[in-house]
């Protein structure tokens, strides 16, 4: 499976037995922490996975849920909500923007609901990337680490920008070697395989191969390494 899987959270319910055979419904809210999107954001986004908890409990209803005033259930209003009516155990990949909260201090939260009966979902990898005017990857600044800031949009068609990062070095630059992998491991592009000076960068993949023929929908993998530096994300291609 492509996410790490180690904090995973849950959220399951069950059937009732009082009475016998009853059907107890689901209404699960995980509430993350106050998150403040300042007004020059230039880039707002969560991303996390999620799926299906057993190939017997099929169908889920998930929403992904947002208050501007206080955590309290009542005032999330839903951004995104999917059903999932597949028997897929797999690791799902979203992600969703969020700089239409830009200047506010939001609560976010995944609410499990509309569901009777034995059923679950698995949450793993939530991560929120919010970008300023200040800090923005594009501006002229050295970075301490060398590090793989991600891809974005992600889904993404027909194309998608990973940034990195380069710390400075004593030679001057560094070798950097960006390659995309399908789920199998097998090799599809090496986008980067050059020199780069200290300080922010961005390449495109157009969603070719090294051969230039058009790749299928589905999750990639894209691996950087620069000296002694070495990462992995994923992204997905959705036609």
């Amino acid at each position: 499976m492509a996410n790490s899987g180690v904090q995973a959270a849950n959220s399951q319910s069950w059937t009732n037995t009082n009475p016998p055979g009853s059907l107890l419904p689901i209404n699960n809210y995980l509430i993350l922490p106050p998150i403040t999107i300042p007004n020059n954001a230039t880039h707002a986004s969560i991303e996390f996975y999620i799926w299906t908890m057993l190939m017997s409990w099929p169908i889920e209803t998930f929403s992904l849920v947002v208050s501007t005033s206080t955590p309290q259930v009542e005032n999330f209003v839903a951004i995104h909500t999917q059903i999932f009516t597949d028997i897929d155990t797999n690791p799902r990949l979203q992600q969703h923007d969020l700089i239409r909260f830009a200047g506010q201090t939001i609560y976010i939260a995944f609410r499990h609901h509309s569901t009777q009966d034995m059923f679950g979902i698995v949450l793993d990898d939530v991560k929120v990337t919010v970008v300023d005017a200040t800090s923005d990857f594009d501006r002229d600044i050295v970075p301490a680490v060398t590090a793989l800031r991600g891809n974005f949009p992600n889904p993404f068609n027909p194309e998608t920008t990973i940034k990195f990062g380069v710390r400075n070095v004593e030679v001057g630059s560094e070798f950097v070697n960006i390659e995309i992998f399908n789920v199998r491991g097998q090799k599809v592009k090496t986008l980067v395989n050059e020199y780069f000076s200290a300080g922010e960068h961005s390449v495109v993949w157009d969603g070719r191969d090294d051969a230039g023929r058009t790749v299928g929908s589905g999750v990639y993998l894209y691996r950087m390494t620069a000296g002694e530096f070495s990462e992995t994300r994923r992204m997905v291609l959705m036609k």
